[in-house]
C-alpha cells in the first residue's frame, strides 16, 4: 500500500477544502485527553501541558517542511490564510509566556512585517548632525 507523503495530503485537502479537519487533528494532538465533562480540572497549572500549536509544529506533524506550506500558499492563498488565522488564534488563547508569544507572532506569523512596510514606504526624516566648534584656546574656557 503506497503512503501519501504529507504535501500530497494537504494538496488534496486544500483541493477539498476539507483542510479544517488536518487542523483540528494536529490541535487534537497538541493537547493531553481532557477529562470526561463534570469533572474538576486543576487551577491555572504553573507549566502548561501538552504542545503550543504553531505553524513549525503543524509542518512537522504532516511531515513536510514550512517551504512547503509556502510554495502552496501561491495556489491556495485562502487556505493557508485560514491555517494562519486557525494558528494565530490558538496562540492568543494559548498559556505561553507573552515573550514566547511576541516572538511566534512576529517571526512565523508575519506581525512585524506590516511596520516594514511602512518604514519603507515613508522615510525617516535624516536625523541633524550636532557639531560643537568651539576652539577652547582661541575661544576661552
Amino acid at each position: 500500500m503506497n503512503k501519501q507523503s504529507g504535501r500530497e495530503l494537504l494538496e488534496n485537502a486544500f483541493r477539498r477544502k476539507n483542510y479544517d479537519r488536518l487542523l483540528k487533528k494536529y490541535i487534537a494532538s497538541c493537547h493531553p485527553a481532557s477529562e470526561e465533562d463534570g469533572a474538576i480540572l486543576p487551577r491555572a497549572p504553573k507549566k502548561p501541558e501538552g504542545r503550543f500549536p504553531n505553524l513549525a509544529g503543524f509542518c512537522r506533524f504532516l511531515h513536510i517542511g514550512t517551504e512547503d506550506l509556502v510554495d502552496l500558499s501561491e495556489k491556495y492563498p485562502d487556505a493557508i490564510a485560514y491555517v494562519y488565522a486557525v494558528l494565530e488564534d490558538e496562540a492568543l488563547n494559548s498559556s505561553v509566556s507573552p515573550t514566547l508569544l511576541t516572538a511566534y507572532l512576529k517571526r512565523r506569523l508575519g506581525y512585524d512585517k506590516e511596520n516594514e512596510r511602512k518604514e519603507k514606504l515613508l522615510p525617516t526624516d535624516p536625523q541633524p548632525i550636532i557639531r560643537f566648534e568651539h576652539d577652547i584656546y582661541g575661544d576661552g574656557a
